[in-house]
């Protein structure tokens, strides 16, 4: 029985008296998702606590306007009130990180979505990440086995690589990255399903938290019908732990379904705030943030490889879907073609659809698979 209550009696020994006196403000105004409160001075990325009569809801600091504070709750606005009291809660630009995560499924405020009790853990990393210098990058020189023969063959990734996949709706981006979340060669493996269908999140649940993969994965799930703040704190949270796990020396794989709904939560946001829409309707500063949530630095030990799913828009798409940071070293383009062929939608080789630059790919040491990866496409199709 004492067990039960083990790690709650550690959060207790380990929490530090506060005693310096509570701060709050008031909500003086509220638009759609947007709030204004005054008399509370808090920095961009804070967490504010509002209570009113239908519970306390959590509430993120985005900017401030005319010496108040704007922020965007985390749920709904009803039964808010003016006048309601707004105070500050936790560490400001920090997210909770550790092994707590691992096996579990959470959502974008890091709480335990599937059942099984509370995550205590007392580790906490930078929303932000820790920028290092460029000269700090290490090379991407060893293979990534994705546990795809056929990716391993034609689209070879590596350790410390980012790879985007991009495809249209209904191509099956998300079946791939099943597949690589099943057999790929990690010690740790973050999943961020961002923006997708509740039932595709329990179907994903459901498949990876058995067995031994359980204690390896860690799930990081926001569905559509959440706020574009929560999406985008979800992205943040995958993020942080994967780096976290990598500081330690280990293995992580870091797969985000999809960026580009990070990238639409990040353009809500901006386009609330009011600033204007620049590269196809996305604000320059949704691009920021899109850019940050998907891992800022691979440090000199490249101990993480990031797979980003980019659904591409329709009618007519731009060269590079929507935004696609230039963070990503390499693209793999699926073709909707390929399904009324009835040939495996997602594994064209990276020359076909990505880039060219021999830098974008890691050397390939057996001679064999290079030289099935220099052919061209339609020579590739034929085998």
């Amino acid at each position: 029985m004492l067990n039960i209550f083990a790690p709650l009696l550690d959060d207790f020994a380990a929490a530090q008296p506060d005693f310096t006196p509570h701060r709050y403000g008031l909500v003086t105004a509220c638009d759609g998702g947007l709030i204004e409160v005054s008399g509370l001075a808090v920095p961009v990325g804070a967490l504010c606590r509002v209570s009113h009569g239908s519970g306390e809801p959590l509430a993120e600091v985005i900017g401030f306007r005319n010496g108040r504070t704007l922020m965007m709750l985390l749920g709904d606005t009803v039964m808010l009130r003016p006048g309601a009291r707004v105070r500050p809660e936790g560490s400001p630009g920090m997210l909770d990180v550790g092994e707590a995560y691992l096996g579990r499924a959470v959502d974008g405020e890091g709480h335990a979505i599937d059942g099984l009790g509370p995550i205590h853990t007392r580790q906490e990393w930078p929303a932000g990440g820790i920028r290092t210098s460029a000269l700090d990058r290490a090379p991407v020189r060893e293979s990534f086995d994705t546990g795809v023969a056929s990716l391993n063959a034609l689209t070879t990734f590596g350790i410390g690589q980012r790879i985007g996949i991009m495809a249209g709706s209904g191509v099956g981006k998300s079946v791939l990255l099943d597949m690589i979340a099943s057999g790929a060669e990690a010690e740790i493996v973050i999943v961020g399903l961002i923006g997708e269908r509740a039932r595709e999140v329990s179907d994903f649940v459901a498949r990876h938290m058995t067995g031994e993969k359980r204690a390896r994965t860690a799930i990081v799930a926001v569905p559509a019908d959440h706020a574009p703040n929560l999406r985008l704190r979800g992205a943040l949270l995958a993020t942080s732990l994967a780096e976290q796990f990598r500081a330690q020396g280990r293995r992580v794989l870091l797969i985000m379904d999809s960026l580009t709904r990070v990238a639409h939560a990040a353009r809500e946001i901006a386009l609330l705030l009011g600033e204007p829409g620049a590269a196809r309707g996305y604000p320059s500063r949704s691009r920021q943030r899109a850019a940050m949530a998907i891992g800022k630095q691979m440090t000199i030990s490249p101990q993480r490889a990031a797979i980003l799913a980019l659904p591409k828009p329709a009618p007519k798409p731009a060269p590079n879907p929507a935004p696609n940071p230039a963070h990503i070293r390499a693209r793999s383009r699926a073709r909707r073609a390929n399904l009324r062929h009835g040939r495996p939608p997602l594994i064209p080789a990276m020359r076909g659809g990505g880039s060219r630059s021999p830098k974008a790919r890691p050397p390939q040491t057996n001679p064999r698979r290079a030289a099935v990866a220099g052919l061209p496409d339609h020579a590739i199709q034929r085998i």
